[in-house]
This record gives C-alpha cells, structure tokens and sequence, in this order.
C-alpha cells in the first residue's frame, strides 16, 4: 500500500507524489522498503516538469522522503531526438547483482504522449541519485505498460 499522509505526518511530502501510476513494487534493502513515484508539475498545458521520487519505511507505519531520484530534465529522446519536455510513468526499480547497481526502468513520454519510450537509469544506491542512461523502444515498439519481475536466481525481466 501507498504510504497515507498520516502515516507521514506531512501531507505535502505524500500528496506530491502520483500513487495512480506509480510503482506498486519496492525496492528491497534489508529492513526498508522504498516506494518509488512520479512527481509531475504542469505549470501550463504543454509544459512538464517533475521528478521521480521516493518514500521509505521499515514497518509500512512510518514512512521517510528520500527526495529526488532523477529529475525529467535529465530525460532525453535518444530514438527519434525529439525535443521535451518528457515526463515519467510507472518507474520500478531491481538490484543487478552482476553490475552492483540499482537499475530503474521507466515509460517515458511527451506532453502529447506520442512518444511511448521505455527509459533506463541507474544508482549505487536504492535512495539514488539515479544517473539517466537511455531511452529505447525494447522490441521496435513504443510501450505503455511495463513491470520488472526479478527470479530467485536474479534474472531480470521486464514485462510488457
């Protein structure tokens, strides 16, 4: 479950991220749980700009702002190089025990949403800052709905 502000104790921290499109997985750290989310800010119609969040909690009592993970303004088109602004859906994040990092991956759009671009970002850590990396349609396609799924024996799978 989402965190609720009065779990919080700061509604303004809890209202700001979107829990309607947000990830429904945590990340997992040993004793914490982080919820990850979207921030998006429309200052005008055509315009976005936001943030990828997160929460925390070890007991799903008592959550902590962990701040920005990554920023849309370091979101870029790198299949057709179309121009931004771009905005984030449904990021999920895994550990890859190969590379030592946390992998986030994203849907990444425009205002017009035209663009259905899966996105990859990366951190050492769970609480970020997460580095972007790229944008790709994973099989030629644009995607809307996507989840990671990670196997016992760590083998990653993103789900379309």
């Amino acid at each position: 479950l989402p965190p609720s502000p009065e779990a919080h104790g700061d509604d303004t921290v809890m209202n700001s991220i979107d829990s309607s499109t947000s990830s429904n997985t945590f990340g997992k750290r040993p004793h914490k749980h982080i919820w990850y989310g979207e921030h998006d800010h429309r200052s005008h119609p055509t315009l976005i700009s936001g943030a990828i969040m997160a929460c925390s909690t070890q007991d799903f009592v008592t959550w902590k702002h962990e701040g920005v993970m990554l920023n849309y303004i370091n979101l870029t088109d790198m299949v057709d190089g179309s121009d931004g602004p771009f905005h984030v859906e449904k990021p999920s994040v895994l550990f890859n025990s190969l590379s030592k990092k946390y992998v986030m991956w994203m849907l990444v759009d425009n205002v017009k949403r035209s663009l259905g671009m899966a996105g990859v970002a990366t951190s050492d850590y769970p609480n970020g800052p997460f580095e972007f990396v790229r944008t790709l349609y994973p099989d030629g396609n644009q995607t809307r709905d996507q989840t990671l799924f990670q196997d016992n024996d760590g083998t990653a799978y993103l789900i379309r």
